[in-house]
């Protein structure tokens, strides 16, 4: 039997939805309710997660996405529109239903991609077979019980008469609990006994540092604040940078924080306009009042500080 073009895997995922959005209904398509043969959890790098072992439930990065594949083409006209005068392929919202332990989750903050042809990244790890990715575009409430499902009316079959069904051992609801929010400040750390250079000449390490001590920075050197998860705009108050010259206390040290252009869960702190102070003590704080999306907060300071070459 000749495939319809809506069945047809092309190498570009948006042509080929655009494509099965623009199909009408096709009846080469099994009859019936499209069958969910999947349902993950996937952390940043890509990796599915195991909600549950051995050991227990595992807590799952505020940062992760979600992707569900089924046996079948949907209809592709309730999960996202072609509008070339609006740039594209636009998600429909409300696809995916979210809840957590503060209440439900704007609807409008996941983004939903339908990929017909299999999954667009995963297709070593997902059977082969029609997906859909939900990506929630604020994170996820830190250190939260979370539940993740998929609209039934939404997802439906493609002859829009069938809501899906859960396949067999297939959970259709996703619950699980989030790592709270943490942060790390990334400096210069101290070297490994081992490395400290004990033989060097007065008892220095490589470069002349001493054992035990972390190696000093540049003057342009910028650290960076990661969180695991997206933060607000007020985030840049909790970050907090002074120093010392001397063992006196630097004034307007004039150090500039601002969000991560590489990373959307970090931050950046960068000197001054003239640079760290040669021989400068430079002490980064993070209060503990820095929040996610979700106003959960990390709860207890962090701090992490460098020296600056004199």
């Amino acid at each position: 039997m000749k495939p319809s073009l809506c069945s047809i895997g092309l190498t570009s995922v948006l042509a080929l939805t655009a494509m099965a959005l623009a199909c009408a209904p096709s009846n080469k398509v099994p009859a019936g309710a499209p069958v969910m043969t999947g349902f993950s959890v996937v952390d940043p790098a890509g990796s599915p997660v195991e909600l549950e072992t051995e050991a227990g439930p595992v807590t799952v990065t505020p940062l992760a996405h979600f992707v569900a594949t089924f046996d079948r083409l949907l209809d592709p006209s309730s999960l996202a529109t072609v509008d070339p005068d609006a740039g594209g392929i636009s998600a429909l919202a409300d696809v995916a239903v979210m809840a957590w332990s503060g209440g439900a989750i704007d609807a409008d903050t996941p983004n939903t991609l339908y990929t017909p042809n299999g999954h667009h990244i995963f297709t070593l790890i997902y059977p082969n077979g029609p997906s859909i990715t939900i990506t929630p575009t604020m994170g996820l409430p830190s250190g939260s019980a979370v539940t993740v499902a998929l609209d039934t009316q939404k997802v439906r079959s493609h002859d829009q008469k069938t809501p899906f069904v859960a396949g067999e051992g297939v959970n259709p609801i996703l619950s699980f609990t989030t790592d709270p929010l943490m942060v790390t400040v990334d400096v210069p750390a101290a070297p490994e006994p081992s490395d400290a250079g004990a033989g060097d000449d007065a008892g220095a390490g490589d470069g002349g540092v001493p054992p035990g001590a972390a190696p000093p920075v540049e003057p342009d050197f910028v650290a960076h604040v990661i969180f695991n998860n997206l933060t607000g705009d007020a985030t840049a108050t909790e970050i907090q940078v002074a120093g010392t010259l001397g063992g006196a206390p630097i004034a307007a040290l004039g150090a500039m924080v601002a969000r991560d252009d590489m990373n959307p869960a970090g931050w950046t702190v960068s000197p001054p306009t003239d640079g760290w102070p040669p021989g400068a003590a430079i002490t980064i704080t993070v209060g503990a009042a820095a929040a996610d999306n979700f106003a959960q907060t990390l709860g207890t300071a962090a701090s992490a500080s460098f020296t600056v070459t004199p």
